[in-house]
């Protein structure tokens, strides 16, 4: 049986308080009325929700402490949606075709091999602002691609509500 190929649509990254700091897509998503910023709001909203309702849902252990029921992808239909959160609070979150493998671990390699260097360490970027730098897109791009992703080229994409855009 051949591995599932990851076709990542998109990448939203989000603050500890739930602010867009990143957005980029890679492929046509289907039209809607919403902008960017509409749907990461709905995003961290099913995010949080799920988040909410993973311990409830979870089967409880005897004798053991209670692990956390983190949800790390669902799918739904056409696509499927992979979180991680860090132990911090930051989130992030792909989209990608429906059968592609779990991509958590991937999430978060980016967030500690990227995000971490290149946004927090970074004496020059406020972490609390909206993500823009070229090189911060060129390594999502190169870290998607060593983990077996194909690329559409990035779509250039309006800043959205709060600035959030990975292009300046």
């Amino acid at each position: 049986m051949a591995a599932a190929s990851l076709a990542p649509y998109c990448l939203f990254i989000y603050s500890r308080s739930g602010k867009l700091l990143f957005h980029r897509e890679w492929r046509a998503q289907k039209s809607t009325e919403s902008g960017p910023s509409q749907q990461a709001q709905l995003l961290f909203g099913v995010l949080t929700t799920l988040e909410g309702i993973g311990p409830r849902l979870a089967p409880k252990s005897r004798g053991k402490p209670e692990a956390t029921a983190d949800v790390h992808y669902y799918r739904a239909g056409k696509y499927a949606v992979h979180h991680y959160r860090s132990g911090t609070g930051w989130r992030f979150a792909l989209l990608t075709n429906e059968d592609a493998p779990d991509c958590s671990p991937l999430l978060r390699q980016l967030y500690c091999d990227v995000f971490v260097p290149l946004v927090i360490r970074n004496p020059l970027a406020d972490s609390s602002e909206p993500i823009a730098l070229p090189l911060f897109d060129h390594e999502v791009d190169q870290l998607l691609l060593r983990s077996g992703a194909t690329l559409a080229p990035p779509r250039p994409t309006a800043a959205a509500a709060g600035g959030a855009s990975s292009h300046v």
